[in-house]
């Protein structure tokens, strides 16, 4: 299930994005898992701007790939992401090449407050 502000859609179409995605379980409501927020920086404001939320019922590759194909799909043109910030979780990194990499590839960007905690 996934939850999007119209107006903010339009971010998506821009040229190279610097995208953060973050996907926590414990704060999402039963029956569904974990709770992905898809954000993109706006550099007009020097701030991330959450452009999606999606409910999920998994956090398994494929349940990656549905939500991205869709996130995909809905500025009807190729999404091009510069890069991705996200914690270490491989099928949620795995997803995100698959859907935006393409031939150009994206390059994933640590994120200082995940790689904190896995210390």
């Amino acid at each position: 299930m996934i939850f999007a502000n119209p107006a903010l859609l339009g971010m998506l179409k821009i040229p190279a994005l610097d995208v953060f995605v973050d996907a926590p379980f414990d704060c999402c409501p039963n029956p569904f898992y974990q709770f992905l927020i898809f954000m993109i920086y706006d550099h007009a404001t020097s701030s991330y701007v959450p452009i999606l939320y999606a409910l999920m019922t998994s956090k398994c590759k494929k349940a990656y790939w549905q939500v991205f194909n869709q996130v995909a799909v809905l500025p009807q043109r190729k999404i091009k992401v510069r890069t991705y910030c996200t914690d270490y979780e491989i099928a949620l990194m795995d997803q995100i090449d698959v859907q935006f990499g393409g031939l150009n590839g994206c390059t994933h960007v640590d994120c200082f407050f995940h790689r904190k905690q896995a210390w």
